[in-house]
């Protein structure tokens, strides 16, 4: 293939593009993973993406490298306790780069950035997913939740998810969803 594909033009119907063209550009770049969590390889029938899933951690364990070297807003940590040989799953939503903190990011909706307090500590039972609803009452209120699923932003109520967790083999891993600041488009 000779080059770069044109860009659609304004006004041209999608179905007008000569997408063929487009596809076959793409599957002509050199395609690498790191070889650690993405792999590609090449086959005769074209080229086969491989994502690699890190291993379940041990209990009060951090599994993925990309949570572990990730410090930014709204990180999810573990805070689990252990009494004996009894294990309390924990987690805790704060600020990566300073821990310490009372704020664990910033919502920015609009033009204002508004502050997101830490969370208080959420008790894992299962599997499933912490996220923060926010809601507006003349304050913006965050409030962190643990479930099995994400539940949809309602009118007034709008739901963002933070991180996946995983329980097997009685360890708890951890897979931040949500990387910086809260950002929504629309009205609460």
């Amino acid at each position: 293939m000779n080059g770069r594909p044109s860009k659609p033009e304004v006004g041209q119907l999608l179905e007008d593009y000569d997408w063929i063209k487009f596809v076959e550009y793409v599957f002509s770049l050199d395609l690498s993973g790191d070889g650690q969590t993405c792999r590609i390889n090449s086959t005769k029938t074209g080229k086969q993406l491989t994502i690699i899933f890190p291993e379940p951690a041990a209990p009060g364990q951090v599994s993925s490298a990309a949570d572990t070297e990730y410090n930014g807003y709204l990180k999810l940590i573990d805070v689990s306790t252990k009494a004996g040989e009894v294990t309390t799953y924990k987690v805790k939503v704060v600020n990566g780069a300073d821990t310490a903190s009372a704020t664990a990011g910033y919502y920015q909706h609009g033009l204002s950035n508004i502050a997101v307090p830490v969370s208080s500590e959420l008790t894992i039972t299962a599997s499933g997913y912490v996220y923060v609803t926010i809601t507006y009452d003349g304050n913006y209120v965050f409030t962190f939740a643990f479930a099995q699923s994400v539940p949809a932003s309602t009118q007034g109520h709008i739901v963002r998810e933070i991180a996946k967790i995983t329980m097997a083999s009685g360890s708890m891993s951890i897979s931040q969803s949500q990387f910086g600041p809260l950002i929504t488009a629309g009205v609460l």
